[in-house]
């Protein structure tokens, strides 16, 4: 019980609907939109493992992860020797999320990259079937969307801590619980414990280091360690969430309402609410970025005609994409996060930022680095986010300036970060050309989208990578 009224605690009724969601009757719908994440997930991680093939940091903590635990039967993404669910979990997670193209909720995380992992290394071990894994999937981005989505009071995202990482335990600590068919008691401490395991900054973004990358993989482990201890007996706190010392008080500054996020549970599904990432860089940019290739498509210019570009955005998006100091980023972190240097790449290349536009050679390029030097960014109070925060980062303006005196101005469109089956698989061949064969990119696709027939999930992810 919590300790403020008689009934149960937010926590202990998301753990009663994790306990009963196997009752749940999920339409075909929700199905496919699972199905399209874990393509999205996967691919990105697969991509990742390709592209940091010769890179010494991820070498290393593969090894590191070899020497801390013990083997299991969990696959890491490219390594032929299996792992712990603990060791698979942060290594997959980690892949998942580096290369900034996987899905997210604005301003509550990068959902795919802790979710999608969890289930994977914990279904392996449990030698879970397809329509469990499936199932647990949808399950992962119901809770964390839903506690996430109450930090957004908070402005946790400016204030340094990344959302990803202190939102995505709880989730993972659903999907983990899950598949390790834990009791409403057990679920109840795994939830409790992940909360107090909540973790994660994002002043990485900043000097263009890793640790960024790891927090998702960072609340996957969380996520399953809960699970184990809780599994075992060890308690939580059952009003983690609106406790006077619990995650709510701590990030959000209140509990006001916040059994507001039990609104339409069961009933108005998370997982449809989460955004593909058509391009390779903090989602902050995409508005930015769609606006750019739109004015591409609808005029005829070159990049010398071009005197300045101004991006009008929302204010609370600037601190991480926009200050001066990354017009001319020095590695990959910081190209990702570049508001300017994106917009400079996406006009003189005249195609979207993937893969390419994060290598040295691009962000390094003194072309594309002369036109960031246009870049202007504008902080536009009227399409700032509504009163609860939920419209973060989802608007850009751009104006275009040139030099024969012309100034073209073109708005983001509103969904352009949704995405069918088909192109949710174009971009999976996309990323993924070069790293895995064809073969193997079709037998994947094809184990995913019949995945409710498989009843041992444990083959799917050994593919070859390059």
């Amino acid at each position: 019980m919590g300790p403020y009224n008689m009934g149960p605690s937010i926590t202990e009724r998301l753990a009663e609907f994790i306990y009963y969601f196997d009752n749940m009757q999920l339409s075909s719908e929700v199905y496919e939109e699972a199905k399209k994440r874990i393509i999205d997930t996967i691919g990105c991680a697969i991509a990742a493992k390709h592209a940091m093939k010769h890179d010494n940091i991820a070498t290393r903590l593969t090894s590191l992860l070899r020497t801390i635990f013990t083997d299991g039967s969990s696959t890491l993404i490219g390594e032929s020797k299996k792992g712990s669910s603990l060791s698979a979990s942060i290594f997959n997670s980690f892949l998942s999320h580096s290369l900034e193209l996987d899905d997210s909720l604005p301003g509550v995380g990068h959902i795919g990259s802790v979710v999608v992992p969890v289930a994977f290394a914990v279904g392996e071990e449990m030698h879970s079937s397809g329509e469990e894994l499936l199932r647990s999937v949808v399950l992962g981005y119901e809770i964390f969307s839903r506690i996430g989505s109450y930090n957004l009071k908070g402005h946790i995202q400016n204030r340094g801590f990344h959302p990803t990482g202190i939102n995505g335990v709880f989730g993972a600590a659903a999907v983990a619980s899950k598949l390790r068919r834990l009791n409403k008691e057990e679920i109840t401490n795994a939830l409790g414990l992940a909360g107090g395991f909540s973790s994660g900054l994002l002043e990485a973004v900043n000097d263009g280091s890793w640790s960024k990358r790891l927090n998702p993989g960072i609340a996957a482990f969380n996520g399953i360690l809960a699970t184990y201890l809780a599994e075992n007996q060890f308690p939580g706190p059952r009003t983690i969430l609106e406790g006077r010392l619990g995650f709510y008080n701590a990030y959000a500054g209140t509990t006001e309402n916040s059994e507001e996020i039990l609104k339409g549970l069961g009933k108005d599904m998370m997982i449809f609410k989460s955004k593909f990432k058509p391009y390779a860089s903090c989602k902050i940019i995409h508005p930015a970025i769609d606006a750019i290739l739109r004015l591409l498509s609808d005029n005829t210019f070159e990049a010398s005609d071009i005197e300045n570009v101004v991006v009008h955005m929302q204010s609370n998006g600037i601190p991480l994409v926009g200050s001066t100091d990354k017009r001319r980023p020095k590695n990959q972190v910081q190209a990702q996060f570049s508001l300017y240097y994106m917009v400079a790449y996406t006009i003189l290349n005249r195609r979207p930022p993937l893969l390419e536009a994060i290598r040295e050679d691009s962000f390094k390029d003194e072309k594309i680095l002369a036109l960031a030097e246009k870049v202007q960014i504008f902080e536009d109070k009227q399409i700032e986010p509504r009163e609860d925060n939920s419209d973060l980062n989802r608007v850009s303006i751009v104006d275009l300036k040139l030099r024969d005196g012309r100034v073209i101005t073109m708005k983001s469109r509103d969904n352009f970060d949704s995405m069918s089956m088909q192109e949710v698989i174009q971009k999976f061949y996309s990323i993924t050309a070069g790293a895995i064969s064809n073969e193997a990119a079709e037998n994947f696709i094809e184990s995913i989208m019949n995945i409710e027939k498989k009843k041992d999930i444990t083959k799917i992810l050994e593919i070859d990578i390059n």
